[in-house]
């Protein structure tokens, strides 16, 4: 009976362990933004060391034999396993204090993905302008071609109708600023974006895959959307830049400390508990004299002679 006892909390030691390390590579992973190598690397490290030092304090208590040496290893094991809990636990907390902060960086990842969103809108509400303006500044010089033929001859050919000129400058200004990979370009980054919101309802280890890359994403699109936008018309032609608001920082809730959280709090310390019990349900040996606080000093027993 008593070894099945023992053996229940050895099996409940170590998969607390496997708990505490599943919650430790899940902080890590949010420490190191997406890292899983060094994440699962250092949540096995922790949780194999709290292994060591509480399966080694029960194992020290158990000893059959040299109780003197034991009882210094046991007093190094408990200091060491009690330093661990308090080392390890920053890193164990982390995770839920991200957590407890999901609903701001949901709104702030939404708000960058809005960003996103308003940049092609931006852009075709300007080109727009853009091209009225172009095809009045090419009204005014055919209507001018009396006035000031210097000007027309300069914009306008002789041996051709004046409106099929106006028409084709305005087309090949519109396939300028609309080039032919233009709409695939939109279509994707729409697709990327619709994407992103989606896995933000599920709240995966994606999330942190889209904090990576989204900054990096709109960026890329912004600098293409302007390349575009500056293409001068004519001489003067104002161009303006698109001006989309700046992206919203998420990376720092995911790679400083917050605060701590009860739930973390509670959870660390009934996993350590659990762990512990190895060790408190384990019994010293009959002929074991010692204890945490000393050896106990047994009175001699005399056979009475009849």
């Amino acid at each position: 009976m008593k070894n099945i006892r023992f053996l229940f909390w050895d099996l409940a030691l170590f998969l607390s362990a496997i708990v505490f390390g599943l919650f430790c590579y899940r902080s890590m992973y949010f420490l190191t933004m997406g890292d899983q190598n060094s994440s699962l690397i250092e949540a096995v490290i922790l949780s194999s060391v709290l292994i060591v030092f509480s399966y080694g304090m029960s194992m020290a208590k158990r000893a059959k034999g040299r109780f003197g040496y034991y009882i210094i290893i046991e007093w190094l094991l408990i200091v060491f396993y009690t330093g661990s809990c308090l080392l390890f636990f920053p890193t164990f907390s982390h995770y839920f204090s991200v957590m407890d902060q999901k609903v701001t960086i949901r709104q702030k990842i939404v708000s960058n993905i809005s960003t996103g969103q308003s940049l092609y809108i931006q852009y075709e509400k300007e080109i727009d302008k853009r091209l009225l303006n172009y095809e009045n500044y090419l009204q005014k010089c055919a209507s001018d071609s009396t006035s000031d033929s210097v000007k027309f001859n300069t914009v306008f050919s002789s041996n051709t109708d004046v409106e099929q000129q106006i028409k084709h400058k305005i087309q090949v200004a519109r396939m300028d600023f609309y080039p032919s990979n233009y709409k695939q370009m939109k279509t994707n980054f729409q697709i990327y974006l619709d994407q992103s919101h989606k896995k933000l309802d599920n709240w995966s280890h994606e999330v942190v895959d889209i904090v990576n890359s989204i900054k990096s994403v709109i960026d890329i699109r912004i600098v293409q959307v302007n390349r575009l936008v500056k293409v001068k018309l004519y001489d003067d032609d104002i161009t303006t830049s698109i001006d989309v608001h700046a992206l919203q920082d998420v990376t720092y809730y995911f790679t400083s400390n917050q605060s701590i959280t009860l739930g973390g709090t509670m959870l660390a310390l009934l996993l350590y508990i659990v762990m512990s019990f190895a060790y408190f349900s384990s019994s010293r040996n009959s002929r074991n004299d010692y204890t945490l606080f000393g050896k106990i000093q047994r009175k001699n027993s005399s056979r009475i002679k009849m």
